[in-house]
């Protein structure tokens, strides 16, 4: 029998990919980091209350609040369903 070296070039790409992905891997992180702190950056300008935003009509709640709703037809429905 003779001895070939292919078991070890096997290893050695499967190396060479592997180091290639996580290469690649930390550089779209290190990228979107970067990108991430300069946005932050940029956005020191505005004032809390601009980017907490605002709250309007604190007083009066939205009028489909004010309605009533009949739950007699859900009931019958689940009475039905039930005693299925």
């Amino acid at each position: 029998m003779f001895y070939t070296a292919k078991p070890k070039r096997r290893w050695l790409r499967a190396c060479i990919i592997a180091c290639a992905v996580v290469a690649v891997a930390g550089g779209i992180f290190a990228a979107g980091f970067s990108a991430g702190r300069q946005a932050d950056t940029a956005q020191e300008d505005v004032s809390v209350s601009q980017k907490s935003g605002a709250l309007l009509n604190r007083d009066a709640p939205p009028p489909y609040l004010l309605q009533d709703v009949d739950f007699g037809l859900f009931w019958d429905v689940w009475r039905i369903a039930k005693g299925k």
